[in-house]
């Protein structure tokens, strides 16, 4: 789960067809489900989004991370926008304070800490 711009929408990873689910804070009520590039049915399990909301994470049981603009159509990254180097279910996601990294943590056992301009890990 991940709040989205000032709080007013929340967004999740959806186990059916739909890759992420936006919600209404206040009516609880589903907002969209979108089908994002490159995810398959029932991938996603994590999802993150960039404290300047310019970047969506998603994290799956593919063992893959993918990256989304949100202010692009939820096109990916002009590097591609997938991250691949764990061996198991992405599990958690996070951001630092300045959107320019991304930590990754999987049911292997590790964390890897991303860079969002290049793509590359950075440790």
């Amino acid at each position: 789960l991940s709040f989205l711009g000032q709080g007013t929408r929340l967004v999740s990873a959806g186990t059916d067809a739909h890759s992420v689910r936006f919600w209404g804070i206040g009516s609880g009520e589903e907002k969209e489900g979108i089908v994002l590039q490159g995810m398959s049915k029932g991938v996603a399990r994590v999802v993150s989004l960039s404290p300047d909301d310019e970047l969506l994470a998603v994290g799956g049981i593919d063992w893959s991370v993918r990256i989304y603009r949100t202010k692009d159509s939820m096109r990916p990254p002009a590097w591609g926008g997938v991250l691949c180097a764990h061996w198991g279910i992405i599990s958690c996601l996070a951001f630092t304070p300045d959107s320019s990294l991304l930590a990754s943590g999987s049911d292997d056992g590790t964390v890897r800490l991303w860079s969002m301009s290049t793509g590359q890990q950075v440790a």
